[in-house]
């Protein structure tokens, strides 16, 4: 007796052709290559990883003020 749970296993554990994923790879492939080139040559990484100052969002939290800020962050981690 086969239950739907047999014919689900036959069905997913039959023999396939692989064209259809090496088509797959090989298109996500050629896309990804294109946006990297894309986002590279529109200078989209530059904009937006190199040239911004990341820590210049920390300057409130310099001296003793980031001591409490981590005080807080690990007492809400270790007693919530």
């Amino acid at each position: 007796m086969y239950t739907n749970l047999h014919l689900l296993h036959n069905r997913l554990t039959a023999p396939i052709d692989a064209a259809s994923l090496v088509f797959f790879r090989i298109g996500f492939g050629a896309i990804m290559a294109w946006e990297a080139w894309r986002f590279l040559s529109d200078g989209v990484v530059d904009r937006y990883f190199i040239e911004p100052d990341f820590f210049s969002s920390t300057s409130a939290l310099a001296g003793s003020n980031l001591g409490r800020a981590v005080g807080c962050g690990v007492a809400v981690t270790f007693y919530s």
